[in-house]
């Protein structure tokens, strides 16, 4: 949601920031601590768990902190007549959303029921490999929404010519250099999967 409301309000950085790297960094840092038994599995769940809920919190401190966030109700709103437009466009992005995490996780939820969870390991890293691929494009499009959207609005053509190859310049560079480094150490990546 908090993501949704920057990417409205043209502030998308620091909400990508948060959810294509300080988590995954967090994450990485816990699973190494981890790896070194430095504390159990059950404390190991509870950060991770706590590494994703840091995403929210800092949001919303970043929202107070740029003055974006607009806690008092307004009657205007509600006389205006947009509070159905409003209220279409949050359900839009809530199952759009919803849908788009489910479809990235289902594979992996049914993968266990039909073979076994060592498969699932094996296909789970691979998946984080293609994701590894997609990230930057990700990230890319997260800032390019709003972007776009406004583009579109205004008619200005130049401009969607300007973002459309600049960003797929951006993508096939940084796509295909991420692509190459994982190509030429794919066999030592799965080296480190126990048999």
């Amino acid at each position: 949601i908090f993501s949704a409301y920057c990417r409205a309000q043209f502030k998308t950085n620091f909400s990508v920031f948060l959810n294509e790297v300080s988590v995954r960094i967090l994450v990485l840092i816990i699973a190494v601590l981890y790896f070194f038994h430095l504390f159990s599995f059950q404390v190991f769940i509870y950060l991770f768990i706590a590494s994703y809920l840091t995403n929210p919190v800092l949001m919303l401190v970043y929202i107070w902190w740029e003055k974006m966030l607009y806690i008092k109700p307004s009657k205007a709103v509600l006389k205006s007549g947009q509070i159905n437009q409003m209220l279409n466009y949050g359900l839009f992005n809530f199952f759009g959303g919803a849908t788009g995490i489910l479809m990235d996780k289902l594979d992996i939820i049914f993968i266990p029921g039909l073979l076994n969870l060592a498969n699932t390991g094996v296909y789970g890293i691979a998946v984080m490999l293609a994701q590894a691929v997609a990230l930057p494009a990700k990230a890319l499009l997260m800032i390019l929404y709003p972007l776009t959207t406004d583009a579109f609005k205004e008619n200005d053509r130049e401009k969607l010519q300007y973002l459309y190859t600049t960003s797929c310049n951006v993508q096939l560079f940084v796509g295909g250099f991420t692509f190459l480094i994982l190509w030429v150490n794919f066999d030592s990546i799965f080296s480190l999967v126990h048999p």
